[in-house]
């Protein structure tokens, strides 16, 4: 699929001398994701990868290997390993490891273990069942960022996920990559982000995959609490403004008691940041603000008791609000939302 590439990639393709292999090339540019909408609704086989160009295969047995699982493994709906990020200077390390051995992950524990954390299916890895498109749909348009993740995380609402350990794919990182584009617009990628969240959220309720519902509940309240609370995040430099945080409640909320469950949980970490700040008093008023929206919200209820205790409140809250943290695929580490 060449989308308006300027290479000269039907000289290449003619150079395969393989009928099997087709290029097609668009006019005018469809941008990434209608570019894919279009290879699938094009694709005849049975599975489809999708790759780019600056991506590469480092064992000639991928396919087969990704194949072969899939094979004996009829209620998975995609397989993937790591990828190996590599610049022009060498490789970086791998991104999208679960683990050192092939498994074969139940749906929904693939999503609360990982994808709730974030898009951990490198997309140059994964390999699909066609069906998985005609049943559940394509890429959806207002996702150019976080695309991907929400199609990995689709998937896993309906089909287990085939892991194999070995990375078989090479992951070019350069100053072209759409990714670094859009960390050059932090507000549109934490929008991606947190649409992903709630488009799954609002798909496990109605499924009615009430664990999942609940892990991406509390993480989509943990990522606005993040987003409010930071003054310098690690995506970009975007810090969500209170407007913006009801904006996006707005868009994305229908049931008011989702929506107290996350004001409650950006008004305990608001408390949080004016506790740390030095201003107890006016943590004190955060805290009660996250109890009237969830009176349930025990750790804000304690965290406005021990403010109140002076040096031994202090020390027994840095005691028990110490942060938990995990390793992240890409190998970061990341405090985890609390439980």
């Amino acid at each position: 699929m060449g989308d308006c590439s300027p290479d000269d990639v039907a000289w290449v393709i003619a150079a395969f001398g393989d009928a099997r292999v087709q290029h097609i090339r668009n006019e005018p540019n469809l941008g990434h994701l209608r570019n894919y909408n279009k290879g699938i609704a094009l694709a005849k086989g049975e599975y489809i990868w999708l790759i780019s160009a600056d991506d590469v295969l480092r064992d000639r047995s991928v396919v087969e290997r990704l194949v072969a699982v899939l094979e004996l493994n009829p209620r998975a709906g995609y397989a993937f390993c790591p990828a190996v990020r590599f610049t022009a200077a060498g490789d970086r390390g791998p991104y999208g490891s679960h683990g050192d051995q092939d498994r074969i992950f139940r749906g929904e524990d693939f999503l609360r273990e990982w994808l709730v954390l974030g898009n951990s299916v490198p997309a140059a890895a994964g390999l699909v069942r066609r069906v998985c498109y005609e049943r559940l749909g394509a890429f959806p348009l207002d996702m150019p960022f976080a695309g991907d993740w929400y199609m990995w995380a689709l998937f896993a609402l309906y089909y287990d996920v085939a892991y194999l350990s070995t990375p078989m794919v090479g992951y070019r990182t350069h100053d072209g990559n759409m990714t670094l584009e859009f960390k050059g617009r932090p507000a549109a990628l934490v929008g991606d982000m947190i649409r992903v969240r709630w488009s799954v959220y609002h798909l496990a309720r109605r499924e009615g995959m009430e664990e999942v519902a609940r892990a991406f509940r509390q993480s989509i309240a943990h990522e606005y609490a993040f987003r409010t609370s930071q003054t310098h995040v690690v995506t970009g430099s975007y810090r969500m403004s209170l407007d913006e945080l009801n904006a996006s409640l707005d868009e994305h909320c229908q049931d008011p008691r989702d929506r107290a469950y996350v004001l409650s949980a950006v008004y305990a970490a608001l408390g949080d940041l004016e506790y740390e700040q030095g201003a107890p008093a006016r943590a004190r008023e955060r805290y009660d603000a996250a109890l009237r929206e969830n009176p349930l919200a025990v750790r804000a209820r304690l965290k406005h008791v021990l403010s109140l205790l002076g040096a031994p409140g202090h020390l027994l809250r840095a005691a028990l609000t110490a942060p938990k943290l995990r390793r992240t695929p890409s190998g970061d580490r990341r405090a985890a939302p609390s439980r």
